[in-house]
């Protein structure tokens, strides 16, 4: 089997025989196996975020206020995770509001206990927003190797906020740096990167994956890849 990422983890679909539920509820997958001849796609992206947030914050996303940074198959995948756990409500911003709205579609009527809505990736709609936020998670690629910052008013969160990157390279991306300079909590993707493997290795093999061994394997590759652009 095989792992797929940005930006093509909606696109994939069309070349796969079969899909699971999960996948087919968020309209993304991140993993392929191939079994019987034929190729499923299936989607850890949501649960591997949800272990990671829990495992290095304890963080329990019932009736709490929840903003998502981009509209895309990660995002997809992470709002779905969150919305089985009942919280209060959860706001996509997004760059073309269009596709934000369409994400909050599929949502909307199978998850009534939590408020949706789609806005726009606007600084004055997000000071808005951020005035009442428990977590702010970035889902799309801006920030990655360190390229450059997600331009937005970080400080007028409030200080009980989490901000939450779900990009691993850097294992600090700019936008974490800020927050965390600003006295904001911080949390990176890395431990996303190791769950959601840790739930495709399983899928490809039925065992178990040792975790430890991946944590450690993915830190080691990630910092010869910081070694090499030096």
């Amino acid at each position: 089997g095989v792992n797929i990422t940005i930006p093509h983890k909606e696109s994939v679909i069309r070349f796969l025989d079969d899909i699971s539920e999960e996948a087919r509820l968020v309209g993304a997958v991140n993993t392929i196996v191939y079994k019987d001849r034929k190729l499923v796609g299936y989607n850890t992206d949501g649960s591997g975020y949800m272990a990671s947030l829990k495992e290095e914050l304890g963080f329990n996303p019932k009736s709490k206020r929840i903003i998502i940074i981009g509209a895309g198959g990660a995002a997809r995948g992470i709002l779905a995770a969150l919305a089985t756990q009942k919280p209060k409500s959860i706001t996509v911003a997004n760059r073309t509001l269009s596709r934000a709205v369409s994400l909050i579609k599929t949502f909307k009527g199978k998850f009534r206990d939590t408020r949706f809505e789609a806005i726009d990736l606007d600084n004055n709609m997000l000071k808005m927003s951020f005035n009442s936020v428990d977590l702010l998670i970035n889902t799309t690629s801006v920030g990655m190797k360190q390229s450059k910052a997600l331009k937005i008013p970080l400080e007028t969160l409030p200080k009980i906020a989490i901000v939450s990157d779900i990009i691993y390279n850097p294992l600090e991306t700019l936008l974490l740096k800020k927050a965390k300079k600003i006295g904001l909590t911080t949390h990176g993707g890395l431990g996303m990167l190791v769950h959601q493997g840790a739930r495709s290795f399983k899928l490809w093999t039925g065992m178990d994956a040792p975790m430890n061994v991946m944590r450690k394997a993915a830190l080691k590759a990630l910092k010869m890849e910081v070694g090499s652009r030096k």
